[in-house]
């Protein structure tokens, strides 16, 4: 990319990466996951139109929007929960479905990767450095949003101390597994469950 930028000075090129790409005049825009409800549901209903079966019936919508909201309306989750409607019905898929991770395709035209939730989480997981991992796996024991001085508190010890937890947490944030925001009523909260398996660390 920074041989292209530096060959073609001046051309916008729109990418999607786990972190920042650290190039000059690089402009981060933050993909949140599918409201669930809407564009997420929509989405189920378009892929099973794509299988032969399509979600019409006023039972059947409903339970897109009850799997979409289990799904939290990530995009690969809801595409591989899609992808199970070409034997299953809707309900099946909902009903049976206990855990996200378990969430797979037995083919595809993208990365290995992405076949599988549990696969995802596993790759990322080991891109991240060990204080990254260490953290994350101290993460797991929250879900939803998380105060800042929270983390702090229940994370810290070991090899986290101040500046490594301040460190590690920066890295998470930078490589997409958690991100900030803030309320007026709290200027500092982490969302631990940015990820597509709240945050808990895979098992090693």
């Amino acid at each position: 990319m920074a041989r292209l930028l530096a060959a073609a000075p001046g051309p916008t090129v729109p990418t999607t990466s786990r972190e920042p790409l650290g190039l000059p005049g690089e402009h981060i825009i933050e993909v949140a996951p599918l409201p669930a409800p809407t564009d997420g549901a929509e989405l189920l209903r378009a892929r099973a139109a794509l299988l032969g079966t399509p979600l019409v019936s006023p039972e059947d919508v409903r339970t897109a929007v009850r799997l979409s909201r289990r799904l939290e309306g990530i995009p690969l989750a809801i595409e591989l929960a899609a992808g199970q409607l070409a034997d299953r019905t809707v309900e099946q898929v909902d009903r049976h479905l206990r855990s996200r991770l378990e969430l797979a395709a037995d083919h595809g035209n993208g990365p290995a990767r992405h076949r599988a939730l549990r696969t995802t989480i596993g790759w990322s997981h080991e891109l991240c450095e060990p204080a990254e991992r260490l953290l994350w796996a101290r993460l797991s024991v929250f879900r939803g949003d998380v105060a800042a001085d929270t983390v702090q508190q229940v994370c810290a010890g070991g090899p986290l101390g101040a500046e490594a937890l301040a460190a590690a947490l920066a890295g998470l944030e930078r490589k997409s597994v958690l991100s900030r925001r803030r309320t007026p009523s709290r200027p500092d909260r982490r969302n631990a469950a940015r990820t597509p398996t709240g945050c808990s660390a895979p098992p090693t």
